[in-house]
């Protein structure tokens, strides 16, 4: 099982990524920004993130640099 950060901005889309890898076993903590990204992984000790890099008013691809840099052991 991991724990997995899915980061998506459509509630949508966070719920049908969550059902399906819930129920692969996985536990999952959504977020639907940086700002909300960025207090889970500080609390959080994840496996995965899954990011999208289209975001409402944010550059995914910038969050991308930001977790790596900060927590290069995490895959995204």
């Amino acid at each position: 099982m991991a724990k997995i950060l899915l980061v998506d901005d459509e509630p949508n889309i966070r719920l049908l990524f969550s059902e399906v890898l819930t129920d692969e076993g996985h536990q999952v903590l959504e977020a639907e920004n940086e700002r909300e990204a960025f207090e889970v992984l500080e609390r959080e000790p994840l496996d995965l993130v899954i990011l999208d890099i289209r975001l409402k008013g944010e550059s995914g691809l910038d969050i991308l640099q930001k977790v790596v840099a900060q927590y290069p052991h995490i895959p995204v």
